[in-house]
């Protein structure tokens, strides 16, 4: 792989010893209660395999293109998923 693994900087001022590094999401206090929530409701389903249709993401994509979504079948989702990804996401 030719991506570069990420190195965390170090977060410095001259004379003191108690910087916090925020600069990288870290948060000193913690998950605020919201997303420890929402973890939790996520984590309810991971024994379970996610929908094949793409639905959510195919009326996202309608929604902001107000189209109607493109195909209804997962196989037909799935190519356009593809092209689009193939199109779009090479190296560079």
């Amino acid at each position: 792989m030719q991506i570069e693994l990420y190195v965390s900087g170090k977060s410095a001022i001259a004379g003191r010893d108690d910087v916090l590094k925020l600069s990288a999401n870290e948060n000193p206090l913690g998950a605020p209660p919201s997303a420890t929530a929402a973890l939790v409701a996520a984590a309810q389903g991971v024994h379970r395999y996610p929908s094949t249709d793409h639905a959510e993401l195919r009326a996202a994509i309608g929604a902001v293109h107000q189209a109607r979504p493109i195909g209804s079948s997962a196989a037909s989702a799935r190519t356009v998923l593809q092209f689009v990804t193939q199109a779009f996401g090479g190296p560079g």
